[in-house]
């Protein structure tokens, strides 16, 4: 069975955690996907350091293994602007050796946002949280990640910010196309026409135990939500993610990999 490598930056709080539920989101995947975790250098994992500082580099990983995909997480930080994010300048690095090297590179929520503010698209910070499980409205225009049952699907979403829709049409249908939208939170799903990056503005992998952990946190602390939830909406969202959430790690995997595949066949020959 032909292998695919998979690099992670996980910038997630409690990285080990995240990590295993990220896992059980791509243990679907019909090939061996052999997982490079990898970390930053310029960023401080306070919660998480037993675990990453004995994870190597990025660079570190890429002078050894030839990366088919990467995926870059989470982190709370999209809030902030960019310029006062220890690790933007690394990251900057990272996916400018990503566009040119790695066959697909996907963002989830800040990962997403990083990845869209490297493209020139601005996030727009909001005032209150948006969170739960939300409707998008598909696109149609990649139905390989989405899959073609789909007009309408749900996602978890808990984010202080989004895409800016004045600064994305700069870049619409030029060299990025919008897979899926919001009322909302707006564009939800965006990719560049050539593929290399994909942009979720949402947490696919969350499960409902995830989501419920982090709004009862949310509550003690009485942070502001866009929605006022309450115990019975999360047995609603239950409903959705069972029967109405695209499996898009998956689905993201197996259409990358052939095209991997093919690229590196086609270095070997040469």
């Amino acid at each position: 069975m032909e292998r695919i490598n998979l690099g992670l930056i996980n910038i997630m709080p409690n990285a080990f955690n995240y990590q295993k539920l990220l896992m059980k989101s791509i243990s679907g995947v019909s090939h061996e996907v052999q997982l490079h975790p990898m970390k930053l250098v310029d960023h401080v994992y306070s919660s998480s350091s037993e675990m990453m500082d004995s994870s190597p580099s990025f660079w570190q990983v890429i002078d050894k293994t030839s990366l088919d995909l990467l995926i870059l997480t989470g982190s709370p930080v999209e809030h902030l602007e960019f310029s006062q994010i220890t690790y933007w300048r690394e990251l900057c690095k990272v996916l400018d050796f990503a566009s040119n090297n790695i066959t697909s590179t996907l963002g989830i929520c800040f990962g997403g946002l990083a990845i869209a503010k490297f493209l020139g698209i601005e996030k727009r910070i909001s005032q209150q949280k948006h969170f739960g499980v939300l409707p998008f409205t598909s696109s149609g225009k990649n139905t390989a990640l989405i899959g073609s049952k789909f007009s309408e699907f749900y996602m978890p979403v808990s984010t202080w910010a989004r895409i800016d829709d004045e600064s994305l049409k700069l870049k619409l249908n030029e060299s990025v196309v919008s897979l899926a939208h919001n009322d909302e939170m707006g564009h939800g799903v965006l990719e560049t026409k050539d593929k290399r990056f994909l942009m979720m503005m949402a947490h696919p992998e969350y499960s409902l135990e995830t989501l419920e952990k982090e709004w009862v946190r949310d509550s003690d602390k009485s942070v502001p939500y866009a929605l006022n939830l309450t115990e019975s909406d999360f047995c609603q969202y239950k409903r959705y993610m069972e029967v109405a959430s695209p499996n898009f790690f998956v689905n993201w995997i197996n259409q990358h990999f052939k095209v991997s595949k093919r690229a590196s066949l086609s270095c070997e020959i040469i």
